[in-house]
């Protein structure tokens, strides 16, 4: 095969160009998440049927029309150039999501790349919930022991950044989806302001978004096409079972982050059948409201 050396690195920098530094995933979270929480805790605790009205911020030039050029200019005959084309289509569906936040078009998006929970992922998601006992209360500051604020994990993440020599910034932020996630497009990693971790957590936290999320990404920046550092297409759908590896790897997986992960996947299920509220019905049974 011909090596289109420069041919490639011009279509690396022209697509992360046209990307810029706009992670979409910041565009599909709430801005009202707490006050909408609180309204769907009160409706729970009287037994209204509740789907929750969200909002979001709006969303900047996204250089659509180019984007669309450049998919269409790929050759898909080129292994390199097909990779381009595919992450140009991915990051065109994730626009059409965080445009419109239609739960028809971010369903189709999410299977067209990620595809549906199989049978069988469910069935051992339900066994999961059905025979585990977690502990939830690590994720709510309730458990007995030493409990860490965001800022106090910000400073055990720092300082695991400074172990492998990385320069990201770690930054506590208010209200957003994830209790804790990484940028890897501008090289931040972000914690909530509002988490309770229990000590038992905090190794976890750092094997998974540190030693995989931020370790791939840096490996991948370290490589001549910068697309490798910001994640192929789809990339998430091997990273993150990495990420659990990583944990059991380190004796960090816990039966509670198997048992949250399991109610994710029925979450899911339900999610692409009905309404907010059915998703809640599917797990109510297996964790607290603010979890469920």
């Amino acid at each position: 095969m011909e090596l289109k050396v420069n041919k490639w690195n011009e279509l690396d920098r022209r697509f992360i160009e046209i990307q810029g530094d706009i992670d979409l995933d910041n565009y599909l979270s709430p801005t009202n998440r707490t006050t909408e929480l609180d309204k769907f805790r009160e409706a729970v605790n009287n037994n209204v049927v509740y789907n929750p009205q969200f909002e979001y911020p709006e969303l900047p030039d996204v250089k659509e029309n180019e984007l669309i050029a450049f998919r269409d200019s790929l050759d898909e005959t080129d292994p390199v150039e097909a990779i381009y084309k595919e992450a140009a289509v991915c990051r065109l569906g994730e626009i059409a999501g965080a445009k419109t936040h239609a739960g028809d078009v971010i369903s189709e998006v999410s299977l067209d790349t990620y595809g549906r929970p199989s049978e069988s992922l469910l069935e051992l998601s339900r066994k999961n919930l059905s025979t585990l006992q977690p502990d939830q209360a690590s994720y709510t500051g309730e458990k007995e022991g030493r409990i860490y604020n965001a800022e106090e994990l910000a400073e055990k993440c720092r300082d695991a950044m400074k172990g492998y020599g990385f320069d990201w910034k770690v930054i506590v932020k208010e209200d957003f989806g994830a209790k804790a996630c990484v940028d890897n497009l501008i090289r931040e990693f972000w914690i909530r302001s509002d988490v309770q971790f229990h000590e038992s957590l905090v190794t976890m936290l750092v094997v998974h978004e540190i030693g995989c999320h931020v370790l791939r990404s840096e490996n991948g920046y370290a490589q001549p096409l910068k697309i490798f550092g910001r994640g192929l297409p789809a990339y998430q759908f091997t990273e993150e079972g990495l990420a659990e590896y990583s944990e059991e790897m380190e004796n960090a997986l816990s039966d509670d982050t198997i048992y949250r992960i399991s109610g994710r996947a029925v979450g899911v299920d339900a999610a692409l059948k009905g309404s907010f509220w059915d998703v809640y019905l599917a797990v109510k049974d297996h964790f607290d409201v603010d979890m469920a």
